[in-house]
């Protein structure tokens, strides 16, 4: 309890410690970062993005199967609506790579405004 208020006192005694004044330069310096760690990491992760579509496409393409297979040992209609989501979850883990370059081209411009806001 004495460590916490000797905090408090401090944060008192010392304003600018709390103040978020530099903070602007600081959130673009860390955008910068981030960008450039995107560029980096992207080739090198291409490997293990491939082994996680593999397994993605094979899982659901298995759990498709048994549930066609299911409907089928129990004579009944397929009904190909509840397979439909597993299918879009699997094609979206198939094309990741094209998914985040479409985020990113529309996140881009956003990020272009704001920056420019900040700027002046």
């Amino acid at each position: 309890m004495i460590k916490i208020l000797k905090k408090t006192f401090l944060f008192f005694l010392f304003p600018a410690a709390v103040s978020a004044q530099g903070l602007g330069d600081d959130i673009g310096s860390l955008h910068a970062v981030l960008e450039q760690l995107y560029d980096e990491m992207m080739p090198l992760c291409s490997n293990l993005m491939g082994v996680g579509q593999g397994i993605a496409g094979f899982a659901a393409v298995f759990y498709i199967a048994s549930r066609v297979w299911r409907h089928i040992a129990n004579a009944e209609a397929i009904d190909f609506y509840p397979l439909f989501r597993p299918f879009v979850i699997g094609f979206c883990i198939m094309i990741f790579p094209s998914v985040l370059t479409l985020i990113n081209g529309v996140m881009k411009p956003t990020v272009t405004a704001t920056a420019s806001m900040v700027a002046g």
